[in-house]
């Protein structure tokens, strides 16, 4: 970098930082809630963390014919307790960070319904971690009264400015890194809580979709897919040539070429060292 464009960088990370801690002081504070809060479990123990995905259909009961909720401490998400072994898992930890658990919406209902199951299953410590971010001042323990379940809020603002000052923050649970899932939400407070092992189950994306290897497991350059008009012509690979992990298409709006995901190389990498593959199902919703 220039003498010129490091002054530029140095001035707006400066503006940055400097907006962050005045929304921060505004809008929020700087109470590391999640470490006063603290663990219900005990760290040395590892977390395993449960997913939305449909592969929790399959890993799940394996979990508990090994009696994992013995030996881990479990977090759950989203409308988990639903689920008929809820009680038999009795995660420790729960997120709740989509807007529509405290913010009016089509969902009321099955939200309102999650609420009353937590209540009334809930017999062991849990704490509940819930965004700081809460405009409409919806009353959580209003909506959970059971002494069992303590609300934990997690700040929400993210920061931009100074990586070295963005860290220091991240250890201290104060800002966010605009998180996309819930699961990276758990991930984040098991890792403020102490927790160095970390287990993911029901965590499906399709991030590796596309992808295509050969014999040997090496990538290969996967082929481009096109959308023209309402029909979608794709390029088949022939028989012996390098197929693709799975079968599923980038559908767009306008009649463009789509590229995968870059760096095969890197992610086939990190498929290598997944318990297990991805689900192969394939949701243009997503996108």
């Amino acid at each position: 970098m220039t003498a010129s464009e490091k002054l530029i960088a140095f001035i707006r990370n400066t503006f940055d930082t400097a907006l962050y801690f005045a929304v921060m002081a505004v809008k929020e504070n700087f109470r590391n809630y999640i470490r006063r809060a603290g663990p219900t479990g005990d760290p040395s123990r590892g977390m395993v963390i449960l997913g939305n995905g449909p592969s929790l259909a399959e890993d799940l009961p394996r979990l508990i014919a090994r009696r994992e909720y013995e030996a881990r401490d479990f977090m759950a998400v989203n409308f988990f307790a639903e689920d008929d072994r809820f009680e038999v898992v009795r995660p420790g930890y729960y997120v709740l960070s989509d807007p529509m658990f405290f913010r009016d919406s089509a969902c009321r209902d099955r939200v309102r319904a999650l609420y009353a199951t937590l209540a009334r299953k809930v017999a062991w410590p849990m704490n509940l971690y819930v965004q700081y971010y809460n405009p409409e001042g919806f009353d959580y323990r209003a909506a959970l009264p059971n002494s069992n379940i303590r609300i934990v809020r997690f700040h929400t603002q993210m920061y931009r400015g100074f990586r070295s000052l963005e860290f220091w923050l991240f250890r201290r649970g104060l800002g966010s890194a605009n998180f996309g899932t819930v699961v990276q939400v758990g991930e984040y407070v098991a890792l403020l809580l102490g927790y160095k092992r970390i287990e993911l189950y029901g965590v499906d994306h399709t991030l590796l979709d596309g992808l295509c290897v050969d014999d040997g497991n090496r990538p290969h350059r996967p082929p481009l897919l096109r959308r023209s008009g309402s029909r979608r012509a794709a390029a088949y690979l022939q028989e012996g040539s390098p197929c693709a992990l799975y079968d599923g298409g980038l559908s767009g709006r306008s009649r463009r070429t789509v590229p995968r995901p870059r760096s095969p190389a890197r992610l086939c990498r990190r498929t290598r060292c997944a318990d297990r593959q991805p689900h192969p199902r394939f949701d243009d919703r997503r996108l």
